[in-house]
């Protein structure tokens, strides 16, 4: 049997089953300045690694630029500083912690979130 189902069906039934699924929150370690001159982490909320692993992937440019953040004549003599991300090299091997995501949290995020830039 066939079943018709709407786009907007379809999108209610998957946030149904996203709610009733445990978010969790997904560090990625992606290098070390300790090590190196650049080291870079991020935390994904999401449902699965590989979920984070493609926000990660989808919300990261391979090409970023960075301000400068030092004494203002200083700033004024960069022309630029850009970072450059293999983002097709990242995979879930660089996920180093996972945390389970509870409602408390979950709405406190949300609140910072509504704070940032």
């Amino acid at each position: 049997m066939k079943m018709n189902m709407s786009h907007e069906s379809i999108d209610t039934a998957t946030a149904t089953m996203n709610k009733s699924r445990r978010m969790n929150r997904y560090h990625f370690n992606c290098g070390d300045s300790t090590h190196g001159p650049v080291g870079f982490c991020a935390r994904i909320r999401a449902y699965s690694r590989e979920e984070a692993l493609e926000i990660l992937r989808n919300v990261l440019d391979d090409e970023q630029r960075v301000w400068p953040c030092g004494d203002p004549d200083d700033n004024a003599r960069v022309e630029y500083i850009r970072v450059y991300f293999g983002t097709e090299n990242l995979t879930i091997d660089h996920i180093d912690e996972i945390d389970e995501i509870d409602d408390e949290d979950d709405q406190a995020e949300g609140a910072e979130a509504e704070d940032a830039p």
